[in-house]
């Protein structure tokens, strides 16, 4: 699992370990968290990190789990509404990736008190709607992707391994709520 990185430089240098280990281990599967930026603080890591992300990283990955608004980053498209999130989604389905989970895809469609997750494959898509909890502590973005990535390498099918990625961040942000905390609290269970 791959997550944020604080320099573009370092895209290539994990690029080229990853070759290594693909070239040991074929079957090795790599996920990719794009961690670039979000609707309500704009970009926020170092000028650079997208292309390195395409360049590097996206064609070594099995799976990618980038917000909308690092979707958009990634592909210069627009994303506001499913169909949006899709299309993209799919132009970096190359190489390596399989498939795309998208969080907090295409705000604008939500229903009241929900949210969307959309999972993107070459032939399916699927959208995940969860409870949007009233919590903004930074790291659900990693929570999605680790939760899901453990589900997924442990055997449940892609769309029930993003599905409990989902509760298990619902329940970690309920409990962020109740608590009153700034930081995210991950759930007990």
């Amino acid at each position: 699992m791959v997550g944020y990185l604080g320099d573009p430089a370092q895209a290539a240098v994990l690029a080229g370990w990853a070759r290594t280990l693909l070239a040991e281990r074929a079957g090795l599967r790599i996920v990719l968290d794009p961690v670039m930026g979000d609707h309500d603080t704009g970009v926020y890591v170092a000028p650079g990190m997208a292309e390195a992300c395409r360049t590097h990283l996206l064609p070594l990955a099995s799976g990618l789990t980038p917000n909308g608004f690092e979707l958009a980053q990634l592909t210069g498209m627009p994303v506001d509404d499913v169909d949006g999130v899709v299309a993209a989604a799919r132009t970096l389905l190359t190489g390596r990736t399989q498939w795309v989970a998208v969080t907090s895809a295409a705000p604008a469609t939500w229903p009241p008190d929900a949210m969307h997750v959309v999972l993107v494959t070459a032939t399916q898509a699927q959208v995940i709607t969860h409870p949007r909890i009233d919590a903004i502590p930074k790291g659900t973005g990693d929570l999605f992707c680790a939760a899901l990535t453990g589900h997924w390498l442990q055997g449940l099918a892609l769309p029930e391994a993003a599905a409990r990625a989902c509760d298990h961040v619902v329940l970690a942000l309920r409990r962020t709520r109740q608590a009153h905390s700034a930081e995210l609290l991950l759930p007990t269970q």
